[in-house]
């Protein structure tokens, strides 16, 4: 009778990845592992068995090896599973948003325009700059998509600040008339309006009228100013 076990040696322990439904599908170890026998005729097993779908964790996988007089011996070796795929991510378009009346914008929450999944866990999302960063200027916002194993995702868009406030105008109140003897009519004399805005002044342009210090005629002048 044979009464010598077969000798087996199993693979290193190994770390593998799940695929896109959080699965992995175990391989045939049986032919990684190095086996021998003094006899030479044996069967080699495994179990769990080779195809048997996983997910993810640590599984020990034993391998043994048996000779036709049933002498057996196993190896054992860890299949850690892990997750290294990072979210699937659709980023939201730029945003355009308005000035206030000081001129500036105070960043709202912009995560649930962010469409993400992943292929094993819920996905939190967050924001940078956070939401209340008060800007002034046309603005990059970065959205992060991280799942519970530590893969991120991310994008950007830009929130581009438009002014829509109208500026303001206050014509002059103080007037003052020098007349002329030699001419029909009177030199008027007035304050420059007034303009402001809650971002800037570009302009103030005299659209219709006479300047101050002109000679006004007979009669009714309009004088308009505008402010853009």
């Amino acid at each position: 009778d044979d009464t010598i076990a077969p000798s087996i040696e199993c693979i290193d322990n190994q770390t593998v990845f799940v695929d896109d439904n959080c699965l992995y599908m175990l391989p045939d170890y049986t032919t990684a592992s190095i086996v021998d026998d003094n006899c030479g005729v044996m069967t080699v097993e495994q179990s769990m068995a080779a195809g048997t779908e996983i997910s993810l964790g640590s599984y020990d996988i034993t391998v043994t090896a048996t000779d036709a007089d049933g002498n057996a011996t196993s190896c054992t070796f860890t299949v850690d599973v892990l997750d290294n795929t990072p979210p699937v991510i659709t980023c939201p378009e730029d945003q355009v948003e308005e000035f206030d009346t000081d001129c500036a914008f105070t960043l709202i929450d912009y995560t649930g325009l962010l469409s993400a999944n992943d292929n094993c866990s819920d996905v939190t999302i967050s924001q940078f700059p956070p939401v209340g960063t008060l800007v002034t200027e046309n603005t990059t916002v970065t959205l992060f998509a991280n799942d519970a194993y530590g893969n991120e995702s991310s994008c950007s868009f830009t929130v581009i600040l438009e002014d829509t406030i109208d500026p303001e105008i206050t014509c002059s109140e103080s007037i003052e008339v020098f007349n002329d003897t030699e001419v029909c009519g009177a030199m008027i004399e007035y304050d420059a309006p007034v303009a402001t805005d809650n971002c800037t002044v570009a302009s103030v342009v005299m659209t219709e009228g006479l300047a101050s210090g002109e000679i006004f005629p007979v009669g009714v002048t309009t004088v308009t100013y505008e402010v853009t």
